[in-house]
C-alpha cells in the first residue's frame, strides 16, 4: 500500500538506518559472509549483529567448536565485517539465493541479532516474549524525549537500541526529573508497518536510530584499522546446520 499523505516512506525510513552499523562473519578476503544451512529446510540464514560483542563472541564460539571438530580452515580467515542496517534489514526481508561450497545452492535469509543487555531490558517492558524469539530487535523511546533540530530544523524522536542510553540522554536534559515511562517497539515489525502505509503517528515522522556509542566507536575503528571487504551479496560460506 501506499503511504497516507505526510507519512514516511519505506525509502525514508531505510535511509535513516543507514548510518547505523551491524557487524557480520565474512571471509577476510573475499567478503562473502558466514551462514548456517538447514539442511533438513534447504535454506541458510546469515546474522547481523547489532554489538561488536555479539559478532566477536559468536566467532569465538564457532572457532572453538572448529578446532574441536578438526575444520578450522573453514574459519581460519573469518573476519568481523560492517554493514549498514539498511542492509541488513533488507535482507532480513527478502529472501536471496546464494551460492556457496561445491556450488551449492540455497535460499538465504537474514536474521539481525540484537544485544543480550537490550533483549534483557526489553523483556522487562514488553511482557508478551516476544523478545525471546530470534531476530526481534528491540527498540527504545519515551514520550517527550527529543534531541535538538536537525540541519532542515525538523523535529528529531530518538530510539535507541539501548535502555540506558535512553535513560543518560532524559537525565541529561531533566535534571532532578523523574525517569521516564521507557517504551519499546520491534525494528522489523516497525518497518513492516512502514512498508504497509502505516505512519505510527508523529513517532515515525521524525524517528532518529541512535546507535550505541560504542557500537558507533568499534564501527569507526574498523574502518580505519582493518581492510575487510564488502560483503558480498550473491555467495556464501555455509556452515554447521542440523
Amino acid at each position: 500500500a501506499a503511504p497516507a499523505e505526510g507519512a514516511i516512506s519505506p525509502k525514508e525510513m531505510l535511509a535513516r538506518m543507514r548510518p547505523v552499523p551491524t557487524f557480520a562473519l565474512v571471509d577476510g578476503t573475499t567478503g562473502t559472509p558466514y551462514m548456517i544451512a538447514d539442511k533438513q529446510g534447504g535454506g541458510a540464514t546469515g546474522y547481523f549483529f547489532t554489538s561488536f560483542q555479539g559478532a566477536a563472541f559468536v566467532l569465538e564460539e564457532a572457532k572453538r567448536d572448529a578446532e574441536k571438530n578438526g575444520y578450522t580452515e573453514v574459519w581460519e580467515n573469518a573476519k568481523i565485517a560492517i554493514v549498514p542496517l539498511d542492509i541488513a534489514v533488507r535482507l532480513a526481508l527478502k529472501k536471496i539465493n546464494r551460492t556457496g561450497q561445491n556450488d551449492l545452492k540455497l535460499d538465504t535469509i537474514g536474521d539481525i541479532i540484537a544485544s543480550a543487555e537490550s533483549i534483557e531490558a526489553a523483556l522487562k517492558l514488553d511482557t508478551s516474549r516476544r523478545y525471546t524469539q530470534q531476530g526481534n530487535v528491540p527498540l527504545f523511546y519515551a514520550d517527550g524525549l527529543e534531541l535538538p533540530p536537525g540541519d532542515d530544523g525538523g523535529k528529531r524522536t530518538p530510539v535507541y537500541f539501548s535502555k540506558a542510553d535512553l535513560v543518560a540522554e532524559w537525565n541529561k536534559q531533566n535534571t532532578g526529573s523523574p525517569s521516564p515511562e521507557v517504551k519499546v517497539l520491534d525494528l522489523i515489525d516497525t518497518f513492516r508497518g512502514v512498508m504497509k502505509g502505516n505512519s505510527n503517528g508523529d513517532l515515525l515522522q521524525s524517528l532518529v536510530f541512535v546507535p550505541t556509542a560504542e557500537t558507533v566507536r568499534v564501527a569507526r575503528d574498523l574502518k580505519s584499522k582493518e581492510s575487510v571487504p564488502q560483503y558480498k551479496m550473491n555467495e556464501m560460506i555455509a556452515v554447521g546446520g542440523k
